[in-house]
């Protein structure tokens, strides 16, 4: 079973603050995808965007818990 685009990109803010070039970079998901799902995340609140780098909330920590870890 595949890990999917989202539990992918949140696995690489729950290690800190990146930036969107950064999480491309570390994922291999395409530009638009990893956009797509930033934006997504941040409607639910699961991110937040500090000084051009988004972050994953407490929230989003709570929701995704159980996925974070590989």
């Amino acid at each position: 079973m595949s890990v999917n685009r989202k539990i992918l990109i949140l696995r690489v803010f729950a290690k800190g603050p990146h930036k969107v070039k950064e999480i491309i970079k570390q994922t291999n998901i395409p530009q638009s995808s990893v956009y797509r799902t930033i934006n997504i995340l941040l409607k639910e609140e699961s991110i937040q965007r500090l000084m051009g780098r988004y972050a994953l909330t407490t929230a989003g920590r709570k929701k995704y818990a159980g996925q974070l870890e590989k």
